[in-house]
């Protein structure tokens, strides 16, 4: 054995640069058996022999399929056991032999020679790169071998070694079950053989479940990092029989078809640079799945033309769709778990309220889905409504999943405020569906409207033989005024007893004919001088209101004031319309001014402010010494298609125009009545076009589109019917 011992750090032997070439001999990655400096290393009794070696800095590792030893004497006598043992070891962290990976074969002649130590058979030695291990030799008795060895210094390496392979300078001298090993400035002469470990790739992972809706992740891992660029794979969904043999073996579940799959599949999976694995995700659908049915399986395979990475693994993925559980709720989401809310008046048209009940996926069979009322905390009486179905059916050959539970609402004419009903879905034992927490409150909106409150601020201007009456317009629905007056002291006396019933003529009270819903009116064919009483209610079509009173006697003068008519043409919108005022005598030598003031209903006919021009005067003035006097009134344009419209323009006097002793007339309000524009509407681009609209389509092209044009969009919702006319040759 060598005498000298070396203490300190193992040093390393770098292969020379010219060495980084193909290798001379197949295999090897690194090689000191040249080396002609030889000594003797005794391998036997208590002492074994620990050599080590490098690794270059492939990223992906190397396979060691053998270390090759020169021998130069054995004392193994003939019939006897050979008892010499080679192994692969790993390094301590402080420098030296670690612990034993695994077990070379032993060559059955160790005779002079260059000998042969193998990985076992079938075992794939696998070695990381950039790392130290050792190749460790001792016998299991007093047996003795003798290696060739030499000084660190005078190392010769094999051509052809791979790069940044390297032999250890320093081996170590120890005992290997028991350690104490030793390190010596020399080195056993060996050859590691083995090759780079190939690039590898596979799939990951081997099978995958799910459910339909969701996505599959696919995915490919590598051995070792991603060059530069990446390396790209190209994936294929497989379907139907075109399966890979072995996979989606189940009988739970069929081949899965494309319309399983989603719309935009991808077709690539690039691994970046660096990175040694990816994924995709393919989208499934919820269509071809019925609740209680079988699954879907398809597979997706990988391949790529990088080149040097080979398959080290599976190349396809088993992707299981499970159609998972069915569920229903209210609404038009199966999977809603929220109270579904809706209301309806309860003069709906049609009567009917319909609740959608929604299923995720249809049934394999066809099924029943029950709904109940829930009587608690809610305020509908059974008279209220009626359920029309008290289930629905949905059947694996129905083309909706949502079905409607229809409630007819009964319109009773009785105000009782708005009804709530509710309803849950009635639990079916061994049901396909499970119910979701939800249930569908309904809210039947009584439309029944209370009695209109009195109206404020009734008023009474005198004038000649008549009397103005306004008052402040109701804002509820309404569907008109009564408007009454009465000369009787008896009566007027006695208001409370007016506030019942519909008047009488007999109690004195004499009906205005009052037939519009714009809150004034003037009441003529009266006798100046006499007391008037007069009262007002609104009605609407369930109630009629409690009245309103007020007082005024007519007055006679010459000092009137009056539209010439009380209903002049109808003026076309974005035109004027024209009046005349007419006095009694003639106005003061500095003029009359007298006030204009719109009033406008509330009914869907009657105009508004808007369809008043901006320009609309406030006053008109009779000039000094004349006894009437002309003007104009601007009527807005806006260019919808409605029905006629009107509004009120009423004559006032100011309050010095009253205090010197002028009354109203005859007509001191004019109704304006405005004439829509368009309305025109034709077949084509045109809606003024009086001809025949034509067009014609080939029988296979399946429709043609028929245009339809107006010349003003309508005020309101409109709809336009068109119907086929008799006489031409298509049946």
């Amino acid at each position: 054995m060598l005498a000298w011992l070396l203490c300190g750090l193992t040093v390393l032997a770098a292969a020379p640069a010219g060495a980084q070439t193909d290798p001379a001999s197949p295999g090897m990655l690194v090689s000191v058996l040249p080396t002609t400096s030889r000594f003797v290393e005794q391998i036997g009794g208590s002492r074994g022999a620990a050599q080590a070696f490098t690794t270059g800095s492939n990223a992906g590792g190397y396979t060691l399929s053998s270390i090759d030893a020169r021998t130069l004497e054995d004392n193994v006598q003939s019939g006897e056991r050979n008892s010499l043992r080679a192994q692969l070891w790993s390094a301590a962290t402080g420098g030296g032999p670690g612990s034993r990976i695994a077990n070379l074969t032993v060559p059955p002649s160790i005779a002079r020679g260059v000998r042969t130590f193998a990985a076992p058979s079938n075992t794939v030695l696998s070695l990381s790169a950039n790392t130290t291990y050792y190749f460790v030799l001792y016998h299991a008795n007093n047996h003795i071998t003798d290696f060739s060895g030499s000084v660190g210094s005078v190392l010769r390496y094999e051509p052809g070694a791979q790069p940044g392979w390297s032999i250890g300078r320093v081996y170590f001298n120890g005992n290997p079950p028991d350690g104490g090993w030793a390190g010596f400035n020399a080195a056993i002469h060996i050859r590691v053989n083995g090759a780079e470990a190939p690039k590898t790739w596979g799939v990951t992972p081997n099978r995958s479940s799910t459910f339909p809706g969701s996505e599959a992740t696919v995915g490919v891992a590598l051995s070792e990092p991603a060059p530069a660029g990446g390396v790209t794979f190209f994936l294929t969904p497989r379907l139907g029989t075109d399966i890979p043999t072995g996979l989606c073996t189940n009988t739970r579940f069929q081949a899965a078809t494309r319309e399983n799959l989603g719309a935009s599949l991808p077709s690539t999976l690039r691994v970046p640079a660096g990175r040694t694995e990816a994924t995709v995700r393919f989208p499934l659908t919820e269509d071809g799945y019925l609740v209680g049915g079988p699954g879907r399986c398809f597979a997706v395979t990988a391949h790529t033309d990088a080149p040097r990475w080979s398959l080290g693994g599976q190349s396809s993925v088993e992707v299981s769709v499970s159609p998972g559980d069915g569920f229903v709720a209210f609404g038009n989401n199966a999977r809603n778990s929220n109270k579904y809310v809706a209301s309806v008046a309860e003069n709906v048209s049609g009567g009917t309220l319909n609740v959608p009940v929604t299923v995720n996926r249809l049934p394999v069979r066809s099924t029943d889905i029950a709904v109940e009322v829930v009587t608690a905390g809610t305020t509908a009486a059974a008279g209220n409504y009626r359920l029309e179905n008290a289930s629905v059916t949905f059947g694996p050959r129905d083309t909706s999943l949502t079905k409607n539970i229809a409630v007819t609402v009964v319109d009773d004419d009785k105000r009782n405020g708005d009804r709530t009903l509710a309803l849950r879905f009635a639990q079916a034992p061994g049901a396909l569906y499970a119910t979701r927490a939800n249930s569908a409150e309904l809210t039947i909106l009584d439309d029944e409207e209370p009695a209109p409150n009195p109206p404020s601020a009734v008023r009474v201007t005198p004038g000649h033989e008549n009397l103005l009456v306004t008052w402040t317009a109701h804002t509820g629905r309404l569907t008109g005024y009564d408007v009454h007056y009465t000369a009787s002291t008896t009566v007027a006396a006695d208001e409370a007893a007016q506030t019942g019933s519909s008047p009488e003529p007999a109690d004195g009270w004499v009906d205005a004919g009052y037939t519009n819903t714009i809150a004034s009116h003037v009441i003529g064919g009266l006798s100046n001088g006499t007391a008037y009483r007069v009262r007002v209610r609104a009605n609407n079509n369930f109630a009629k209101g409690a009245w309103g009173f007020a007082s005024g006697t007519p007055v006679q003068t010459t000092r009137t004031f009056a539209f010439q008519f009380r209903i002049g043409q109808p003026t076309e919108e974005g035109s004027d319309a024209r009046f005349t005022v007419v006095l009694g005598e003639a106005a003061p030598s500095e003029g009359l001014r007298l006030t204009l003031t719109p009033l406008y209903g509330t009914g869907a006919n009657h105009a508004g402010p808007a369809d008043v021009g901006n320009a609309a005067p406030a006053t008109v003035t009779v000039p000094g010494g004349q006894t009437q006097a002309e003007f104009t009134y601007p009527v807005a344009q806006d260019n919808l298609v409605e029905f006629n419209e009107e509004f009120r323009l009423v004559l006032g006097a100011g309050t010095a125009v009253a205090a010197a002793g002028w009354v109203g007339g005859t007509v001191i309000e004019h109704v304006v009545q405005i004439l829509p524009n368009g309305g025109k509407v034709a077949f084509g681009a045109d809606p003024a076009a009086t001809g025949v609209y034509t067009a014609s389509v080939s029988e296979g092209a399946g429709s043609v589109t028929v245009p339809l044009s107006i010349d003003f969009p309508p005020g309101r919702s409109a709809a336009i019917d068109v119907e086929v006319l008799g006489g031409g040759t298509a049946s």
